[in-house]
């Protein structure tokens, strides 16, 4: 079967290729509505030493002055974070929301935070909590070291988002993945139909014939 021959099939069984279309269209509003949206919330966060890390009489842009160890300490810091045990404690916690942590490649010791789930405010609430226990796990072991307070890290949040924004990547999935298995359901279903129907018609026709040839004729009714 051809393309021409396909546009003949879908054309004459249109009926069926508008009844699927109906429902795909009811199928993909239904999928619209029930899966829920996602909404994300992001930051960042910088670690840096004091300006007075260099010395009180020479101090130095903190911006400036981003060593190789403030890298290690933001993945020390964002290792901690991520592991099982403090995402179950998150849980007790209320925190639920799908969270990730990851130095940002190529920008030194730039952590970057993100939180996805289908509540805004817990989405929020949960990216606060991960910025808290970052900045508590890297006082922890910089006080475990006693480091001296003139290189003591810091931490500077930035572009941290205010308010959640939603992603559509889930409704546009559930509904390519509606629209793709209705329209294939369609097709299959059409040119199943449109097989069934046309064999009926021809052992129909054959069955038709084969009683015209069995039947007497009048020539033959007369003779008897």
């Amino acid at each position: 079967m051809d393309f021409l021959d396909a546009l003949r099939v879908l054309a004459r069984r249109w009926y069926i290729v508008l009844a699927g279309l109906i429902l795909i269209a009811g199928a993909s509003a239904v999928a619209i509505e029930i899966v829920p949206t996602k909404y994300q919330a992001t930051g960042n966060l910088l670690l840096l030493l004091p300006a007075e890390a260099t010395g009180k009489l020479t101090p130095t842009n903190p911006y400036l002055n981003l060593e190789p160890g403030l890298t290690s300490t933001a993945s020390l810091i964002a290792g901690a974070v991520s592991t099982k045990d403090t995402q179950r404690e998150m849980k007790r916690g209320g925190y639920t929301s799908k969270f990730s942590v990851a130095l940002n490649p190529g920008t030194g010791p730039l952590l970057v935070i993100s939180v996805e789930d289908t509540n805004p405010a817990e989405a929020i609430a949960t990216r606060d909590d991960v910025v808290r226990r970052l900045d508590a796990e890297l006082k922890r072991i910089q006080d475990q070291e006693v480091v001296p307070i003139r290189q003591y890290i810091h931490s500077r949040p930035s572009s941290v988002s205010r308010s959640a924004h939603a992603l559509p990547g889930s409704k546009i999935r559930a509904l390519a993945a509606v629209v793709g298995l209705g329209a294939t359901l369609t097709l299959v279903f059409t040119f199943i139909f449109d097989r069934f129907r046309l064999a009926h018609r021809t052992k129909r026709a054959a069955r038709k014939q084969q009683e015209e040839s069995d039947a007497p004729t009048p020539a033959s009714e007369e003779k008897t």
